[in-house]
């Protein structure tokens, strides 16, 4: 079913950012569904600007939508403010492709990155008009299939989810796909189909499976009700990633988003080893990418995106083995195209004066580090070893290259924690500032997260903490951390508490998180929206005591998530566990010798061992601990011969030819108008990089492209006058409208350009009047008189709220003319500029229909002129 997507248009004017909703971004891919064999929605259970900067979700929608026959279509979980009128309006949840509903498509797939989505998840259903249990469905309901790092235990969401992706993707879901047309092309039941994905690898479907309890309650163990099914499932893993496999031309979001660039994927898998790290243990083996494949890649990417900066990420960019010469060989290219590029947070040894130098030409928003313990002796604990004279060492560095500011992320919590590793955070922070003040001054900024042990990894066995006892440690950091320079922030320990038991619970827990959704529990994830009470009260009315949950564990306790297999060996994790308590470091195996984790069949593994085993290996512990903490970060080496890249001041392509100033009119109509002002320039530039223009920038330490645009157009409102001036070098450009309507979303209209010799006055300053229309519908003033009445008067005057301040101002002297049309219910309004001031709608409608505020919502208002008058005359920006 597709939905009627106008009887929603007018309530997006009143939610917060409206262009989540509305779809038609760069490189969608739109299907006929009739031409398709399987129709599949692609759910991420968290807000828009979050789903569509996980570049996974992105791999997903391009593999799927590369099978001929079949569609893929994205959905968000929507914003409170959203999700309360499509409920008032019986309207289900859709995708932003088609506006169809999610219970129309074959399948729904969830991406699940956090276990507190738990609740997002049954909302979507319910929302989609899906049964929020598997157990309730029907053949004609979709089924209901997850995937992501959460579902590596996938027990506390058995209830709702028909099958579980265990492992990448990439190759499983086309294989799921397939098995599914095979069965929907022979009338297969649903029952059928559910037992062929059950015997795919990788697929865990819970149906086909019995848990069993102890007497004192605690889980016992979980059982294939089948023969023909296996006893565990095995995650699938990428012997290697392929290019194939990463979209060309990703989807870019019209609004701004998390993320908001383009992020290249360097490698997966990371074998650091750090004992707390789930993805750390789940993603294994390090697989990479060669340096010539992602560099074809990212030109190409950037060509189809008009993105302005590219980020290399991977759970550990630091390890990719020739990221020296990756960083430079981008920065000469991407400089060119006045593209920055960035990294997420680097270990401190990969810090170098040569590496600064080079990120200095880029956004700079400071240096960030994760020693996520305060001491070296419980960084040993985590297998985290990183020396504090190389955390030192690395922020003096940044000094030095004119850094000032550094963010600390640290965890509390963790395993043999003592007072005097909180007072090491304390002390290191310290230090930190001491070494600032040599340099001038220092912004440090420190997060601070309760530690939640993970299923897979050396830790699933302890406690956590009380949240008693992570507000105790809270409030000691609170009281000793310097005051001046610093900041400190917490996550709230409930939510660390809550994400434990999501984490290791059984399936008895599917049961509190219905109530806890029943509860009114939603967004758990927000901190303005986390409902801890929502949370107790489930707990107490299902009888479940999370605290059993987030106990510790025996060692020859049976786990809820022990029928899923990465292949790491359980032996291997104790054995991990064991050295934490001793605070025995294990070496990275990329740089030294096979851990023996379990893993040494896989393709990626074989070289490691080729260099021997921990167990025959005659260089000592420490030894190999030296050379995994400083393996190959010689940047300078990297560096190509006869390279400038990695010069302080890093050369920017220059225009070639006059520079010119030009305007361009254009209207915006239709779903585009629920963009901001801010959002519609940005679309608007990079519609300017995908088609190569060559744009002319700013000089300084942050360049940008010269363009002037004219006076914001309020949220919601239409107009077939706008304008923006902006500075291109070369060839003229009479068709640059024409072009810029072959990639723009539809209601962007470019009409005409114009050129000057010079740099033309700034259209927001030769401005004196603007004319609105605006159609009141059915919903219109019973009395007209109510705008001669405020012609009339001498003054009207209203309170105009600031960010920080409110002042009373007179709107009278701002409104030329008023002139309602009986016949087509509308207003003509006419307003001047006076010393850059206007009225904005808003106060006129507050002044004219004081009993009436819906007025304004439930109108359309276009913008239909903005003049300057000249010698009498009105004329528009083109014609000045």
């Amino acid at each position: 079913m597709i939905i009627d997507f106008k009887q929603l248009e007018g309530v997006l004017k009143s939610v917060e950012r409206p262009g989540r909703y509305i779809g038609h971004e760069f490189n969608t891919i739109v299907k006929d569904p009739e031409s398709v064999d399987v129709r599949i929605g692609l759910v991420f259970p968290d807000v828009y600007e979050l789903g569509m900067s996980y570049e996974g979700f992105q791999i997903l929608y391009h593999i799927l939508n590369r099978m001929s026959y079949v569609l893929a279509e994205r959905a968000f979980s929507p914003w409170p403010d959203f999700e309360a009128h499509l409920r008032s309006r019986n309207v289900p949840l859709f995708s932003c492709e088609s506006k169809t509903s999610l219970c129309s498509f074959d399948i729904i797939a969830f991406t699940v990155q956090y276990e507190l989505h738990a609740t997002n998840i049954l909302n979507a259903l319910d929302l989609s008009g899906v049964p929020v249990f598997a157990s309730e469905r029907t053949e004609t309901d979709p089924f209901v299939i997850a995937g992501g790092p959460c579902v590596f235990n996938p027990e506390p969401f058995y209830a709702f989810v028909d099958a579980f992706v265990i492992g990448d993707g990439e190759e499983v879901v086309t294989e799921m796909v397939d098995a599914y047309r095979e069965g929907k092309k022979h009338h297969a039941a649903r029952e059928e189909i559910l037992l062929k994905w059950a015997k795919i690898p990788g697929i865990y479907v819970p149906k086909f499976y019995q848990d069993f309890y102890d007497e004192g309650g605690r889980f016992k163990a979980l059982q294939p009700l089948l023969k023909e099914i296996p006893r565990t499932i095995r995650a699938r893993v990428l012997p290697q990633l392929e290019p194939k496999n990463y979209p060309e031309k990703p989807v870019v979001p019209l609004i701004r988003v998390t993320h908001d660039r383009l992020s290249v994927e360097v490698m997966r898998g990371c074998t650091r080893g750090c004992r707390f790290c789930h993805a750390g243990f789940i993603y294994r083996p390090t697989r990479e990418r060669s340096q010539q494949e992602l560099v074809d890649y990212i030109l190409k990417a950037l060509d189809a995106t008009g993105y302005e900066e590219v980020s290399l990420v991977s759970l550990s960019t630091s390890d990719y083995s020739a990221l020296g010469e990756l960083w430079f060989t981008l920065k000469k290219e991407l400089e060119k195209r006045h593209v920055s590029l960035s990294l997420p947070s680097l270990r401190p040894e990969t810090i170098t004066p040569e590496l600064l130098r080079s990120l200095k030409a880029e956004k700079k928003s400071g240096l960030t580090l994760a020693p996520e313990a305060g001491t070296d002796r419980l960084r040993r604990v985590i297998n985290k070893f990183m020396p504090e004279e190389d955390i030192l060492r690395a922020v003096e560095t940044a000094f030095q290259e004119g850094w000032r500011r550094v963010k600390l992320y640290f965890m509390i919590g963790l395993p043999t924690e003592t007072e005097r590793d909180l007072a090491g955070i304390v002390e290191l922070v310290r230090k930190i500032l001491q070494i600032g003040k040599k340099y001038g001054s220092a912004g440090i900024r420190v997060s601070i997260s309760p530690f939640s042990p993970k299923p897979h990894t050396p830790f699933q066995w302890m406690a956590q903490d009380s949240v008693a006892l992570f507000e105790q440690k809270i409030r000691f950091l609170i009281h000793n951390l310097p005051q001046k320079n610093v900041k400190m922030n917490y996550r709230d320990p409930r939510v660390s508490f809550l994400e434990d038991v999501l984490s290791r619970g059984d399936r008895r827990l599917s049961t509190a998180i219905v109530k806890a959704w029943q509860n009114g529990a939603g967004f758990d994830a927000w901190t303005d929206h986390f409902n801890w009470g929502a949370w107790q009260k489930a707990f107490e009315e299902t009888g479940i005591d999370p605290e059993r949950v987030t106990r510790e564990r025996r060692e020859d306790e049976p786990l809820p998530w022990d029928h899923i297999v990465k292949g790491i060996t359980k032996k291997y994790l104790r054995q991990e566990y064991v050295r934490a308590l001793s605070g025995a470091i294990t070496a990275d195996c990329k740089y030294t010798v096979c851990n023996l984790c379990g893993l040494m069949h896989l393709p990626g593994c074989r070289d490691v061992l080729k260099r021997g085993t921990r167990e025959t290996a005659s260089t000592s512990d420490e030894m190999l601990i030296d050379r995994a903490l400083h393996p190959i970060y010689h940047w300078k080496k990297d560096i190509p011969e006869n390279s400038e890249a990695g010069r302080a001041s890093a050369s920017r392509a220059e225009p070639i030819g006059e520079a010119c100033w030009y305007r361009l009119s254009y209207e915006k109509r239709g779903l585009v108008r629920f963009l901001g002002h801010l959002d519609l320039l940005n679309m608007v530039l990079r519609a300017f990089r995908r088609l190569k223009l060559p744009l002319v920038y700013s000089r300084g330490f942050s360049p940008h492209p010269r363009i002037s645009p004219g006076p914001p157009l309020a949220l919601g409102f239409e107009s077939l006058a706008e304008y923006l001036d902006v500075q291109l070098t070369g060839e003229e450009f009479e068709n640059l409208p024409e072009s810029l309507n072959g990639i723009l979303p539809e209601g962007l209209r470019f009409l005409a350009v114009k050129k000057f010799s010079g740099r033309p006055e700034a259209i927001a300053s030769l401005l004196d009047e603007t004319g609105y229309t605006i159609y009141f519908g059915e919903k219109f003033p019973s009395d007209p008189s109510v705008f001669s009445d405020f012609m009339n008067r001498a003054e009207v005057e209203v309170i105009r709220f600031h960010k920080k301040k409110s002042e009373r101002l007179d709107i009278r002297p701002f409104v030329k003319a008023l002139q309602f049309d009986e016949k087509t219910k509308s207003l003509r309004v006419e307003t001047r500029f006076i010393n850059g001031k206007t009225v904005k709608l808003k106060e006129l409608f507050s002044a004219l229909f004081t009993e009436r505020p819906d007025y304004f919502a439930e109108s359309t208002v276009i913008r239909t002129g903005l003049w300057a008058l000249r010698s009498g005359k009105r004329l528009t920006p083109m014609e000045v």
